[in-house]
């Protein structure tokens, strides 16, 4: 069914966007309204689905309903990675997506995956005023992706089936990560056996046995109520994940200049918008998962860090002058320089 759906929007997109050669008025308005897809992962409660409502109803109203922006959650058009890979080949228009997802298309985004790369939000407000913003930007574009705004997926935290009273419980866990590779090898290295799993059925898939656990950030974990079936919410906060808004760049070159602006103006607000609301939502996300139920487990991370650190050390060693500089600006951001 999602395939189906997933070609009519295809054909719908190649459609609308025949539109965008032809006259055009203030604010980038044309003869014919252009409809672009937008697709995200999580349910019409999540925060991400505000933020693209909100990038939604900006972009209407800023085009004078010359653009037309069709929101599709909770994998309507896929999982996060098909997603991504339709927005690479402008089947689809845009995506809200981790960027571990990105790494599988530029090793430059390997950089953002690094375990415990960031130890605040403090630091996180630093990388979007760096030019390592602007170096992954451009490798995006590169890429065939632009990306329109940055906001937080968050600081990640295990939540598992059983309890877990230190580093050396995950050994032999069957966890589910997702498919960057990078990610895949830091959980390795904890003894665990990664398992590749969408996000929809995740909840299924610890119910039946089929993973033990699964890491996330806690808007995600309350989001899909994985604390119902994996109870023990431990407090690693082991990996910082953005979520950029990405889109097609084949669809961005068909655009004029004054409807890029409309889009990448729309974008910002609505990311900047959902990252203040991140940064202030973690307490309020535990507390939730503790009133529901969930068992917050706080351990001593220094063995996770120390089984993590030689998996990030192979992946920044050996690597582009481009890569060694970004890892530079981004080490100098998390020791606070």
């Amino acid at each position: 069914m999602k395939k189906v759906l997933a070609l009519v929007l295809a054909l719908a997109m190649v459609v609308s966007l025949a539109a965008c050669g032809g006259g055009s008025s203030n604010n980038g308005s044309s003869t014919k309204a252009i409809e672009l897809t937008l697709g995200h992962t999580n349910n019409t409660e999540h925060h991400y689905h505000t933020l693209s409502e909100a990038f939604k109803k900006a972009v209407e109203a800023n085009s004078n309903g010359a653009i037309k922006v069709n929101v599709f959650p909770a994998e309507q058009l896929g999982s996060g990675q098909a997603m991504l890979e339709n927005v690479k080949s402008g089947t689809q228009d845009i995506v809200l997506d981790p960027d571990a997802y990105l790494a599988n298309y530029n090793d430059l985004f390997n950089v953002c995956s690094l375990a415990y790369l960031y130890s605040d939000w403090t630091q996180t407000d630093a990388f979007l005023q760096s030019e390592a913003r602007t170096i992954l930007e451009k490798a995006a574009e590169d890429s065939g992706f632009i990306i329109l705004g940055w906001t937080a997926n968050g600081f990640r935290y295990f939540t598992m089936k059983n309890e877990i009273k230190s580093a050396a419980d995950f050994q032999g866990k069957k966890l589910r990560c997702g498919s960057n590779q990078l990610v895949i090898d830091l959980f390795s290295a904890l003894g665990m056996a990664p398992t590749s799993l969408s996000m929809s059925d995740t909840y299924n898939g610890i119910s039946t046995g089929t993973v033990d656990g699964q890491e996330n950030s806690l808007a995600n974990i309350v989001g899909y109520k994985f604390y119902e079936v994996a109870p023990y919410v431990v407090v690693s906060r082991h990996m910082y994940s953005w979520e950029p808004l990405i889109m097609s760049k084949a669809t961005w070159d068909k655009l004029t200049a004054d409807q890029q602006k409309i889009l990448k103006e729309a974008a910002e607000k609505a990311c900047a918008d959902d990252y203040a609301y991140c940064k202030t939502s973690e307490d309020s996300d535990l507390a939730t998962i503790e009133k529901a139920g969930g068992k917050i487990v706080k351990i001593d991370v220094t063995e996770l860090k120390n089984k993590m650190t030689p998996v990030n050390q192979k992946y920044t060693q050996g690597k582009s002058a481009e890569f060694q500089k970004l890892f530079s600006i981004i080490e100098k951001i998390s020791s606070g320089k």
